[in-house]
């Protein structure tokens, strides 16, 4: 039987835990179906995973105008980038959004659109499914009328396999996660293989995306950190 990777995650916490000699307690927070996990090491790292059922967060937390924070400066990788996240199908069960970045100053010319499925996972995580559009020209910018994607329906999504983010919860309301290891498939600048790593936080999304050759050596995206993002 195959395990759920959030199940794996946890698990590989757990050894850490237990190598480490410490000791654990969990409750729940009656009305806001969320369990933390508390560490009672000194010094632990792991203190305070927590288990969420409730995308709402999670969704408000992606949702609005962002632009980067340069706190590489001494990587000339960076670039002053915007990113805007849009809720859109809010009459479907599941919850998307629309996903838009540019560089600043060249807006009619995103590097990237995107739409995110925002599902809840068997174990108490959440998964983002990527997805590309087969209409991406048609949409440049319409994330200032999220309604426009209405007269769509989901043949427009062009799933990016591999490419899903696992995400966790954290007990001070933030949510960490990246893809899994070398499963995104991309041979941009002659790579085989993309990553990335997603914290989110209110006011603040950090995102680094990076590709790997067959040999794994990195040919694109920062070097040595990824993007911040900070709500305008």
């Amino acid at each position: 039987m195959k395990l759920p990777y959030s199940l794996i995650t946890s698990l590989f916490l757990g050894l850490l835990l237990l190598g480490s000699g410490c000791k654990t307690s969990s409750k729940t927070r009656s009305g806001d179906n969320v369990s933390v996990t508390k560490t009672k090491s000194k010094g632990s790292v792991l203190d305070n995973i927590t288990k969420s059922t409730n995308l709402t967060g999670l969704v408000s937390d992606m949702t609005g105008s962002f632009i980067s924070e340069n706190v590489m400066a001494a990587d000339s990788t960076f670039q002053n980038i915007l990113l805007h996240t849009v809720p859109i199908w809010s009459s479907r069960s599941s919850k998307y959004l629309y996903v838009e970045q540019a560089i600043e100053g060249q807006e009619s010319t995103p590097l990237k659109q995107q739409i995110y499925e925002l599902l809840k996972d068997n174990d108490g995580g959440f998964e983002i499914k990527r997805y590309k559009l087969t209409n991406s020209d048609t949409v440049v910018g319409k994330w200032k009328s999220p309604a426009y994607f209405d007269q769509f329906d989901l043949s427009i999504l062009d799933e990016e396999e591999g490419c899903t983010l696992y995400v966790i919860q954290h007990a001070d309301g933030s949510y960490s996660g990246s893809t899994r290891m070398d499963h995104c498939i991309n041979s941009d600048n002659g790579a085989s293989y993309a990553s990335t790593i997603l914290k989110v936080r209110k006011g603040r999304i950090m995102s680094w995306e990076q590709g790997f050759n067959t040999d794994k050596v990195q040919v694109w995206g920062a070097k040595k950190g990824g993007y911040q993002f900070l709500r305008k």
